[in-house]
């Protein structure tokens, strides 16, 4: 982490105007994307250090070992297509709701366009919450035995 740390303040060092080219907020931008990088490099490693230890540990008996490898496959923990879908199309129609609020904005003047803010904003919210439905379908949570609630009314 340290050295994630150190990576982060030589990249805005060098981006942001004192190593030579100033990039100004982007140079900022890009010391952050460098910092995210290192930091999930240094969180795979672990996780694989994890599971592999794990792996030996369990290689005696059980199935355990063998879930906790199963984890590590790509197809369970990246997002299914229906959700991927989603947010490409979502980011479609934002993108285009948003060039029709600047077009709106650019012709009403700095003051005006406050319409098409409300309808820009809502666009949004309604994309968001389209993403979020497509999501629960497509993987819908399941919670533990614990958390079941109509059980809990037959305790009471």
């Amino acid at each position: 982490m340290v050295l994630c740390a150190a990576a982060f303040a030589g990249t805005v060092w060098a981006l942001m105007g004192r190593g030579g080219s100033a990039w100004g907020a982007e140079g900022l931008i890009v010391a952050n994307c460098v910092n995210l990088g290192m930091r999930t490099a240094l969180s795979s490693m672990f996780i694989a250090r994890y599971f592999a230890e794990a792996r030996r540990a369990h290689s005696g008996g059980g199935g355990g070992a063998d879930e906790a490898c199963r984890t590590l496959e790509a197809g369970r923990w990246m997002p299914r297509w229906a959700t991927t879908g989603a947010f490409a199309c979502g980011g479609w129609v934002v993108r285009r709701s948003e060039r029709r609020w600047e077009e709106a904005v650019l012709r009403k003047g700095a003051g005006g366009g406050l319409r098409s803010t409300a309808e820009h904003v809502a666009v949004g919210a309604v994309v968001g919450l389209g993403c979020v439905a497509v999501m629960c379908v497509a993987f819908p949570l399941s919670l533990p035995p614990s958390f079941d609630l109509s059980s809990a009314s037959s305790r009471c």
